[in-house]
């Protein structure tokens, strides 16, 4: 809030003294959220909070908006005294990529291999880690024999990396 005070003086030299209190309103920051990667090209829905009014890059003026090129989305958003704010997101045409390490059993017939999800790159975190179609519970998997395995990573937009 900022308080103005002015003076005013009349012709017949009667001053008058006017202090008014102005609010000042600012929007502040906005949030656009939604899953920043296109999985394997589909869209993805990009969206920003409860405002009223919307004005994307696209030239689309609604809430949430569908994303299917990778780029920079932007929007200015208002509320109901006309106050307002900007933000972007960057979406990326993306896959999603796992480095997987191994440690090979000691002997033919051993149980004491392992495999380990040593990073994942791109998608939309949280992952999912399969091991031949069965939920892996970490990013490892440990007590395995020699032998042949499928291990699927599958990202929140569902992209998955085999």
């Amino acid at each position: 809030n900022t308080t103005v005070t002015d003076v005013y003086q009349a012709a017949n030299g009667c001053d008058s003294t006017v202090i008014a209190e102005v609010l000042v309103s600012q929007l502040g920051d906005i949030n656009i959220s939604g899953l920043t990667s296109l999985c394997q090209g589909n869209p993805t829905t990009i969206s920003v909070g409860n405002h009223v009014s919307y004005q994307w890059s696209t030239g689309q003026q609604s809430q949430e908006i569908i994303a299917s090129v990778a780029g920079i989305y932007s929007v200015t958003v208002s509320d109901v005294l006309g106050c307002t704010s900007s933000a972007s997101i960057e979406v990326f045409d993306e896959g999603i990529e796992g480095m997987i390490s191994t440690i090979e059993p000691n002997c033919t017939f051993g149980i004491d291999g392992a495999i380990f999800i040593d990073a994942v790159i791109g998608g939309n975190a949280p992952y999912q880690y399969f091991i031949d179609g069965i939920v892996m519970d970490t990013t490892f998997e440990e007590g395995l024999s020699a032998g042949i395995y499928e291990i699927m990573i599958v990202d929140q937009a569902g992209c998955e990396y085999v």
